[in-house]
């Protein structure tokens, strides 16, 4: 998984991350919650710093119109084969987009000056960003796409796509997100990578755990990472399980699990 350097920094008031009756409507449409900036961490160097204080990221739960560019940025964070693809977005967002979290900054269109590449969309390259504008566009920075599932660690099948997801109703299939799962299984962490190794990355899973804790709906998250990045995952608290038995793209991977105690969130209640 495409990764960045820990840096300590919060995501306040994200969306909550257990599905209502409303969020299982609003999870097929277009509309946006409520942008929530992100505070950049204060430990960053001041290169970095100055860098990054110009992007005001904001955290989002993902939605249908954000697919191409999770999948423009999924493209550009992992190598072919290792990749979701833009069907397993449209059907994770659809069927469990409250688990699916996207760190975004804006840009203006009307903007001066020459669009960045590094930040090129979807829908075409970015203008210059800025703080304020009348017509500012969401830039795809970094992305958590998960679904559940009632295994504890992330197996093949997890990943798979239900072949009637689309039916109404979709038929019973242990392929895909299990609603009433108690695992979480993240698919893809993936940062643009020109801004990994700036604590985006790190910040978004720090409070996407956080929320997740605070829900108390699961047991666990799990994830399947490189044998490189164990060292990464385990700073969050994650324990490493060994060797996967998912052969997600030809891949050796290791099981990584973070447990959830529910016992300790009913006391500090």
């Amino acid at each position: 998984m495409a990764t960045d350097t820990s840096n300590d920094a919060t995501i306040e008031n994200l969306p909550v991350l257990t599905k209502t009756a409303a969020m299982e409507e609003a999870s097929h449409s277009d509309t946006k919650d409520a942008q929530e900036e992100l505070p950049l961490p204060e430990e960053l160097p001041p290169s970095k710093w100055a860098e990054l204080q110009e992007l005001h990221p904001y955290a989002q739960t993902l939605t249908l119109q954000d697919v191409d560019a999770c999948v423009l940025l999924e493209n550009s964070a992992f190598p072919e084969g290792q990749r979701a693809s833009r069907e397993k977005f449209i059907y994770r967002i659809s069927a469990c987009g409250e688990l699916c979290l996207g760190l975004f900054t804006t840009a203006d269109p009307s903007g001066p000056g020459p669009p960045d590449p590094n930040l090129d969309t979807a829908t075409g390259p970015a203008a210059p960003l800025v703080e304020t504008s009348a017509e500012r566009k969401g830039v795809l920075l970094a992305h958590i796409v998960a679904t559940k599932t009632h295994n504890h660690h992330v197996k093949d099948h997890d990943m798979e796509i239900p072949p009637d997801w689309q039916a109404d109703p979709p038929g019973v299939s242990r392929l895909g997100h299990q609603e009433h799962g108690g695992t979480v299984a993240i698919h893809s962490l993936a940062v643009l990578p020109r801004y990994q190794g700036k604590g985006l990355g790190s910040t978004l899973l720090r409070e996407y755990i956080k929320r997740i804790r605070q829900e108390g709906q699961v047991d666990r998250i799990s994830l399947i990472t490189y044998n490189r990045l164990i060292t990464y995952y385990q700073q969050f608290g994650f324990e490493n399980r060994g060797v996967s038995e998912a052969r997600f793209g030809e891949q050796s991977w290791f099981d990584m699990v973070l447990t959830i105690n529910k016992s300790d969130q009913n006391q500090a209640a």
